[in-house]
């Protein structure tokens, strides 16, 4: 493992590595295995996919990250998407000075003003209809828009004059992770698709 750095926030385990080929691909080794929500980030990945194993591009300087979920079990594969979209919504959100035109393309980008600024990819294993493992991939981008794309995309650094850190932005996310997993366990699933749908 090309370990970084590791470290223990709230109910997560982090782990930051220089270069990976897929955070996706790196987080389901056994080395990571964990009783805490476990997060991975990569500060150069190599091989980065999306959906469809569509390529992602990985620009320097942007956030790449896999998440699993140990304490935080969600068995729909569908509600996983709408929560993780919501929580990317307003992680972003939270770091734009102004109002801005924020929409979450179904089933996995996230755009301001059409113009793409993060994916979402999840993977999950099942046994019959139990779902036992959830791995959530995470691109956004912070401070590069990638070029020669046959679609807009944009960045954070382009969107804010906040000041922005991976640091910052990964607290955030974690805040809002954990904040609705405390309004899934105590509302209704239709109140999670409200949510996402304003």
């Amino acid at each position: 493992m090309n370990k970084y750095y590791s470290l223990r926030f709230d109910n997560w385990q982090l782990y930051a590595l220089k270069e990976v080929g897929s955070t996706m691909d790196e987080i389901k080794k056994d080395c990571y295995k964990s009783k805490l929500n476990t997060l991975l980030m990569a500060y150069r990945q190599t091989d980065g996919r999306g959906r469809k194993n569509n390529k992602w591009i990985s620009n320097l300087g942007n956030l790449f990250l896999s998440i699993k979920l140990n304490k935080f079990h969600i068995p729909d594969t569908f509600l996983l998407n709408y929560l993780t979209g919501i929580i990317i919504y307003d992680t972003i959100n939270s770091f734009l000075a102004e109002k801005k035109n924020i929409f979450i393309k179904w089933p996995n980008d996230l755009l301001i003003d059409r113009k793409k600024i993060a994916g979402i990819l999840i993977d999950t294993y099942s046994k019959g209809s139990k779902v036992y493992d959830s791995y959530i991939g995470i691109g956004i981008n912070i401070k590069v828009a990638p070029i020669n794309l046959d679609y807009p995309t944009t960045c954070l650094r382009h969107e804010s004059s906040l000041n922005l850190s991976r640091k910052k932005f990964l607290k955030k996310l974690i805040f809002y992770f954990n904040y609705w997993e405390n309004i899934f366990r105590a509302q209704s699933i239709s109140y999670i698709l409200k949510s996402w749908m304003k």
